[in-house]
């Protein structure tokens, strides 16, 4: 009779996984062969490569400065109750992968990516929905060419303000106030407009249109990018 596995003989021990870190959220997850009853075992347990990310359950592990293997703080997912449930039964990688809602990802991940790379993913997201607008309406379209050039370097932060406002946009006074969030402003400002048609869609057709967004972002934000944030982010 073979000889049970580690996990056989200690079923509640967590496995843990590595994978390289450029290629987390394509590449398959590669199984380190060990299992750990106590997170604190992983630090004992594995060849700390710097170029790779260990999942242990829900948590991710890197190789930081010092050469120490140290979890990856988790980004809160707060856009509402559900995205918090939602994302509590997942790790990262994962969620980032099989999100369905481009809300949640955004709201998550909007102090972790470079203002840069969020603003981008807004102005994709609002350029789907660009057929919606009447003919001859301009001003969305405007607000997101000049959010784009803002990330270029190419426009200043008034001129945002000013394509945001023509783009009929409600923001609050405190996003107004913030130079380093005019550009975000501005981009969600094109979309709101872009997408006031949507609003009367049925809800299936939002749910499609949530989840055709989230590839969206996935396709400007890769989960790599996502997890070098939070690493270049650690003390």
């Amino acid at each position: 009779m073979a000889e049970p596995t580690l996990h056989e003989k200690r079923p509640d021990a967590e496995v843990v996984e590595y994978v390289d870190a450029e290629a987390i959220g394509d590449a398959p997850w590669t199984n380190a062969g060990t299992h750990t009853d106590d997170v604190r075992d992983v630090l004992a347990s594995l060849d700390r490569d710097p170029q790779r990310v260990y999942r242990v359950a829900v948590d991710l592990y890197v190789v930081d400065r010092r050469g120490d293997l140290v979890a990856l703080p988790r980004p809160e997912w707060r856009y509402d109750a559900d995205a918090r449930e939602w994302s509590a039964a997942h790790d990262l990688a994962t969620a980032w992968r099989d999100c369905r809602d481009a809300r949640w990802m955004l709201n998550a991940v909007a102090d972790v990516v470079p203002r840069q790379s969020l603003v981008l993913a807004a102005c994709a997201c609002a350029r789907t929905v660009l057929h919606l607008v009447p003919a001859g309406e301009t001003r969305p379209l405007r607000a997101i060419e000049v959010a784009e050039a803002w990330c270029r370097g190419e426009a200043t932060l008034d001129e945002v303000r000013a394509a945001a406002d023509a783009a009929w946009v409600a923001a609050s006074a405190a996003a107004r106030g913030a130079a380093a969030d005019a550009a975000w402003v501005a981009a969600w400002a094109a979309a709101d407009a872009a997408a006031a048609a949507v609003a009367a869609a049925s809800a299936a057709t939002r749910v499609q249109h949530l989840a055709a967004l989230a590839d969206v972002v996935r396709g400007v934000i890769p989960t790599a990018a996502v997890v070098a944030a939070l690493r270049e982010a650690l003390p």
